[in-house]
């Protein structure tokens, strides 16, 4: 631990851009982490998706993606929107 310690202080031009670095890395984690969990919760997520699975399994696209546009802006339900578009342009 001592010579790590000396080759920070001796190096330490050459170590802080990496230490900057990984400290904004660790920074934008845990901005994403809270905007995912506290932010844009799915709020009653087995409803949402025991009804989307419904919706799909009754090849009723249009109502599933229609049923997504509910939810806005939640990241969750933009994925599925986004899926269940690109298999709309695949069937064609």
């Amino acid at each position: 631990m001592g010579n790590l310690l000396e080759f920070l202080r001796t190096n330490f031009l050459h170590v802080a851009p990496i230490l900057a670095a990984g400290a904004f890395a660790i920074a934008i984690c845990f901005e994403r982490a809270r905007a995912l969990y506290f932010d844009y919760p799915l709020r009653n997520p087995d409803y949402f998706f025991e009804k989307l699975r419904d919706l799909v399994m009754g090849d009723r696209l249009a109502e599933a993606i229609a049923f997504c546009d509910q939810y806005g802006q939640q990241p969750v339900a933009k994925v599925a929107r986004a899926a269940l578009l690109r298999h709309t342009s695949r069937k064609s």
